[in-house]
Order: C-alpha cells, then structure tokens, then sequence
C-alpha cells in the first residue's frame, strides 16, 4: 500500500502540508511506501522532502491513500481511492456536494479531519488557532486598508496579509511596532475608540485574540459598550461575546440556558446581538454555526447599516469561521487570498 502527499491547488497562497519532511522520514523507517507530489507553492520544497530521502513524483496515480488539506477539484479523483483531507461537506455545505458525489460515483472512500475524534465526540484534529491567528492578521491588514480608503491614516496600514510572512514572529515583529505606534501617538480621534468584538471563545477566537493581545488593550464586558466617554486613545478596545449575549429566549420570562439552547436552537432563541453592532469597529467571527441557529448578522441588517450611504461605525467583518450564507449571512463566496 502506497500512501501519497497531495499538491493543494485550491488557491495560489495555500502552501500547508499535512506532513513535514521529517515526520515522513519517521513514517519511512516504519516501512511505510510514501510519495509526495511535486509543487511549486508548498512550504516546505520538493527539495527538502528528497534531502529526508522522500520520493516526489508528478502525480499520485500508483497511491491508495492520498493526503490532502482543503477541498479536491471534482476532476481530479482516481477512481477506488482513500482520501484523508479537509472537504468541508459534515454540515452539508451545498458548494462542495459536486465533490462529494464526484467521490461517491468513482467508488472512493472519504475520511475527514473533522470527524476524527476521541471517544467523547472531542476533534482530535482541526487548525482552529491556526485560522484565528492568520485571520486576525488579515482582518487587521483590512481595517488599516478599509480606514486607508476613508483618508484614515492609521499604524494598521502598516501590516501585510498572513500568507506574505515568512513565519508568525515575523508578523509579530511588524504588530509589535504597530502596537508602540498606538501607545506614543494614540488612535485619530476620527475613528476612536476602536472597540474589536469577538465571537465566540473557542480554539478560533483563542487564535485571534493571541494576535490582538499584542497590541495596547482594555478589555471590557457587552454590557459597558453604550457608555464609553471617557476612554483613552492609546489603547484599543476588545469584548467578548459568549452565547448568551448572542441570543435571548423568545420566552422573555425565562433565561438564558446553555443545554436548552443547544438542544433547540432557533425553535426556543432569537438572536439578540445586533443591539452591540453600533459600537463595534470591527466584528471578528470565530463561533461554530449551522442551520439550527440563529444568525449574528442578517442580510437584513446589513442593509440597514450601509444602505443608502451610510457610513456605521462597524468597519471590518472578520468572519474567520466563514460559513457561507451562516452566521454571517452577508459571507456570500470564500474567497481566496488572491483576491
């Protein structure tokens, strides 16, 4: 049995790898028949794997076992395979059921990342910190782009994409000097205080929080956003919104229940977080959602706050979670980082 490395050519900027050189080496010495195919884009080179004695080839036709990370174009299955990768198709995201169907016609079998779990259901793998920490820099890069369109000269413009560092310290070098920059000169008065919100507490907010606690910050609670007068302008501003600032019974006489909620869902909730919008400079999105639940943002919504000209205080939407037409209802297309 042959098990093979993928190239992953969703988008020009995804350069992971599902193994590095070295732990493939390990897998080698354990008689495991291994391949990785050729790609100009990964992080780590064709080069590097050959130096750890790692066979590269064009293509994984002789594999039984390919590895991947993000989604297979639906043309390029063989037939009678095992794919180990990312398809994001566990809520039944409509976008990637071609793929899946694609798979189910040629007779492959289909293990996904996010399935693999212990025996409490806990995910065993997932790139959570990962995703906040590279989405909170891009959302970051955003805002000083989106306050540069506005004739808003901010420290922010200073800060590139995720994927253009060589590494993470690299990033945390330029946010460092950002982060000085904001405690000797302050924020312009124009779009102060900048107040970042965070939905959500888990591996993907942890992630982004880790990146914005880099920077000069005050933390304060959902319920003191309406009274912020007498803030400084040389710190920024950060909240976390948990599930019950996010939703209300519909029963005002009863309150807010954990277990009730995740057992009903929208039947019993309605969301209550629009009431924090006006205050927000930025939105950053990291909690897990699906159909059975009420949305942070509507269309509706969105509506309300840009039509017509308006220009509201909420700037960036960092939805790092990215489920198209979900809690974020106006995350219409991933994009790439290319565009």
């Amino acid at each position: 049995m042959k098990i093979g490395i993928r190239l992953e050519d969703k988008s020009k900027s995804e350069r992971r790898v599902p193994f590095i050189p070295s732990d493939l080496k390990e897998l080698q010495k354990q008689g495991v028949d291994l391949v990785v195919q050729s790609s100009p884009q990964r992080a780590f080179t064709d080069d590097e794997y050959r130096k750890y004695g790692i066979a590269v080839a064009p293509d994984l036709s002789k594999c039984d076992i390919i590895f991947g990370i993000k989604e297979i174009s639906k043309d390029a299955f063989e037939p009678d395979r095992i794919y180990i990768f990312f398809p994001h198709v566990i809520k039944g995201q409509p976008h990637n059921m071609p793929m899946l169907r694609r798979m189910t016609e040629l007779g492959n079998t289909l293990i996904d990342y996010e399935r693999i779990a212990d025996d409490k259901k806990r995910r065993l793998i997932f790139f959570g910190r990962h995703a906040g920490l590279a989405g909170m820099i891009n959302t970051l890069w955003a805002l000083g782009r989106r306050l540069d369109s506005e004739g808003i000269s901010t420290p922010f413009n200073r800060l590139a994409q995720a994927m253009t560092y060589h590494d993470l310290d690299q990033a945390k070098e330029v946010l460092a000097e950002i982060a000085e920059n904001i405690r000797t000169d302050g924020i312009p008065d124009i779009i102060h205080p900048i107040v970042v919100g965070f939905a959500g507490y888990g591996n993907v907010s942890k992630g982004a929080q880790e990146i914005f606690d880099l920077l000069p910050f005050k933390e304060i609670k959902p319920e003191e956003l309406a009274d912020m007068s007498a803030v400084s302008n040389k710190i920024l501003y950060k909240v976390i919104f948990k599930k019950e600032h996010c939703v209300k019974p519909k029963d005002p006489s009863q309150p807010f229940d954990d277990e009730e909620y995740s057992r009903y869902g929208s039947e019993k909730y309605e969301s209550n977080f629009e009431q924090y919008l006006q205050y927000l400079t930025v939105l950053v999105n990291g909690i897990y959602w699906d159909s059975r639940y009420p949305r942070l943002l509507t269309i509706e919504t969105c509506k309300e706050l840009w039509a017509d000209g308006k220009s509201p205080k909420l700037k960036v939407i960092g939805d790092i979670s990215c489920d198209i037409d979900g809690a974020i209802q106006c995350t219409v297309k991933a994009n790439d980082s290319e565009h």
